[in-house]
């Protein structure tokens, strides 16, 4: 039997109509003498926004509710190139993010190893997104 880790807990804001990025650092250990990065070669990463109601719970149709999508494989999710140092970069452009709804919204992060399918939910949260009052034209 493994232990698997809980996911942390960490709620984003994202600025309607501005870059935004987020870095966090994957590192492991049984105590803090022993923390270090995770190795990330061989993983991808994948993290959906979705809206919510009121209460938090997922909307029933999650077609309906997904807010926005970053991967590796869409370039918004980098793993740092020496994927000893467990740096994972998201990123979304302006022009992505002022096509966010203000509405309550959650997400979560995972990891997946290409080899064995295996996936880690590394972090979740909820997702304040914040009207953008300053319009281009």
């Amino acid at each position: 039997m493994t232990a698997t880790n809980p996911p942390a807990v960490y709620d984003i804001t994202i600025y309607q109509g501005a870059t935004w990025r987020l870095e966090v650092l994957y590192s492991y250990g049984l105590d803090l003498a022993s923390v270090a990065p995770v190795n990330l070669s061989g993983y991808s990463a994948r993290m959906q926004i979705r809206a919510t109601r009121g209460n938090g719970v997922t909307q029933q149709a999650p077609f309906d509710s997904l807010l926005g999508e970053l991967s590796t494989s869409n370039g918004a999710i980098t793993l740092n190139a020496d994927a000893t140092t467990g740096l994972i970069r998201l990123s979304q452009s302006a022009a992505q993010t002022a096509l966010l709804q203000v509405v309550p919204a959650r997400y979560d992060l995972e990891l997946v190893q290409t080899s064995s399918g295996d996936v880690i939910r590394l972090m979740m949260g909820d997702v304040v997104i914040s009207e953008e009052v300053t319009l281009s034209g």
